[in-house]
């Protein structure tokens, strides 16, 4: 996260991505345009220059790649495992179930800014799965939460 609010153009840059990838996305607004499809060229852009292929914020990535649909399906699924495993976590008090629910969110704060590491979301869709199944079954870790054992 240090280069996101580097002085030497984070900030700015991020924003002008941002504009780029609002200007893709209402071009497409329901489907978007496919996976991947983001480019951005800077004003003065010449072949063999460096361009962005991120929107550097996995809302606005989804938004120009899926759509409308694409992120609320998005956000749906992510809330069908989270909610959950927030509920249990704040009906017990458990410290395990406290760190399951939180670690996505602190995941999804950070891949609004940080391009580099929307490529690590399978341990998004892990710790999620893990919190789910912890919430809603008699696993071990549930049992002895609960002080049944």
């Amino acid at each position: 996260m240090v280069y996101t609010f580097a002085h030497d153009g984070g900030i700015p840059v991020r924003l002008m991505i941002w504009r780029a990838a609002i200007h893709d996305w209402a071009r497409r607004p329901w489907l978007g345009g496919g996976l991947e499809t983001f480019r951005y060229y800077p004003k003065g852009w010449r072949p063999g220059d460096a361009f962005y292929d991120r929107a550097h914020n996995l809302a606005l990535d989804l938004g120009v790649s899926t759509g409308v649909l694409g992120v609320l399906g998005f956000a749906w699924a992510v809330a069908a495992f989270m909610v959950p495993t927030a509920r249990q976590a704040l009906r017990g008090r458990d410290a395990v179930l406290t760190a399951l629910a939180v670690g996505p969110v602190a995941w999804l704060l950070q891949v609004q800014v940080e391009p580099s590491v929307i490529g690590t979301n399978f341990v998004l869709w892990a710790v999620l799965g893990c919190g789910y199944a912890v919430a809603t079954s008699n696993h071990p870790v549930a049992v002895l939460r609960d002080g049944a054992m």
